[in-house]
């Protein structure tokens, strides 16, 4: 049986009544990747959220496209739950399926058949090779001239830098009015399979994949990119 935090009620509630507490610039760039996909979409399109967690971000995108058919994605039945119930009144257009994603997921979903794909706070839980594996999954999912759209957090440059990527965040930390743990970690911290990937490395695996790809914001290491997939 899968196991781990987000697996725990109480943990995903903690973390679902206010998921921005962490990470101030998060709403402001999940505000651009609406905006990207919004500017994006066509009657019929359909839109994948991979890693989809408790459905904070789907919900921001079908208030923005309340026609459009989506796909919600998490191996965790817990945060599904979560996600069913705030999304309850687009059941309708909503198909959720649990799934690993460090596991293939075509056949399960079928190629070529969304327009608009998104990552958010997910890439950074793997390593680079399910990383890759991922990329190439996505770039299959999804139709001709369709896009990707990620929102992560990525390594540090140079552990040498950090000291300046530190006084960034504790900067927001003042704006905001929190107390923000230091952030971010060296990239040789955290748990195997937890380390930040490195953004250029990211960029290049993008672009070997076939996607057409450039980060459209970038605040210290949190970073929105946009890919397409070329026609």
């Amino acid at each position: 049986m899968a196991s781990g935090r987000w697996f725990e009620t109480e943990h995903v509630k903690n973390w679902d009544d206010n998921p921005n507490k962490l990470n101030p610039v998060r709403g402001e760039q999940l505000d651009m990747l609406v905006k990207i996909a919004t500017a994006s979409w066509q009657p019929g399109d359909r839109v994948i959220d991979l890693a989809a967690g408790t459905g904070h971000v789907l919900e921001m995108l079908l208030a923005a496209l309340p026609l459009a058919q989506a796909t919600a994605v998490d191996y965790s039945p817990v945060v599904l739950r979560h996600a069913n119930k705030r999304l309850a009144k687009h059941v309708s257009q909503l198909e959720f399926v649990e799934h690993d994603l460090n596991e293939p997921i075509i056949p399960k979903l079928d190629a070529a058949s969304f327009a608009i794909a998104i990552s958010v706070q997910s890439f950074h839980h793997f390593n680079d090779d399910d990383r890759q594996r991922q990329l190439s999954d996505i770039y299959d999912l999804l139709k001709p001239g369709g896009v990707f759209l990620v929102h992560d957090r990525f390594a540090v440059a140079d552990p040498v830098l950090l000291r300046d990527y530190q006084a960034l965040w504790q900067r927001l930390g003042g704006i905001h009015g929190l107390e923000l743990p230091d952030e971010p970690l060296p990239p040789a911290s955290g748990e195997p399979g937890e380390r930040a990937a490195d953004l250029p490395w990211f960029l290049a695996q993008l672009a070997a994949f076939g996607f057409v790809a450039a980060p459209f914001a970038l605040h210290g290491t949190r970073a929105l990119i946009t890919a397409r997939k070329p026609l």
